[in-house]
C-alpha cells in the first residue's frame, strides 16, 4: 500500500480569501463547503502566495462559486515554550471554477455521480 497525501475536492467556496502570515511565508486561506452523503462539512484550504506563479487572483472573491481543487496535506510539529504544537494544512495546487456562483442563502444539493480522473480539469 502506498502513502498518498493528495486530495481532490469539489465544493462551494464560502469565504473570501484571507491573507495570513505564517513565519516567513504569506498564505491565503479560504473555506470550502463539501457534501458527503447527508453530511455537510466546511474545510479550510491554504494557498501559498507565490508571486511567480499564483494559482488565482487572491483579490477576487470566489464566495458562492463551485470549484474543483487538488492539493496535498502538509503537516509538522514544533516546540513552543515547552509545548509541542501539531498542525495540518490542506494546501491547494490547482483550482478550477465549475460554476460562476450560487445564492449562499439557499441550499442546493445534487445526487452524487462518479467522475473519471480523465474527466477532471486538472
Amino acid at each position: 500500500m502506498a502513502l498518498n497525501n493528495s486530495f481532490r475536492l469539489i465544493g462551494t467556496i464560502t469565504t473570501p480569501f484571507n491573507k495570513v502570515k505564517r513565519g516567513k511565508y504569506t498564505v491565503y486561506e479560504v473555506e470550502i463547503e463539501i457534501q458527503n452523503g447527508k453530511s455537510i462539512q466546511t474545510i479550510p484550504l491554504t494557498f501559498y502566495a507565490k508571486s511567480a506563479n499564483p494559482i488565482t487572483d487572491y483579490n477576487r472573491d470566489l464566495t458562492g462559486m463551485q470549484v474543483a481543487v487538488e492539493g496535498y496535506i502538509q503537516g509538522n510539529r514544533y516546540n513552543s515554550q515547552e509545548k509541542i504544537i501539531h498542525y495540518i494544512y490542506m494546501v491547494v495546487n490547482e483550482l478550477s471554477i465549475i460554476s460562476k456562483g450560487i445564492d449562499m442563502d439557499t441550499s442546493v444539493s445534487a445526487q452524487g455521480i462518479l467522475i473519471s480522473d480523465d474527466d477532471l480539469p486538472f
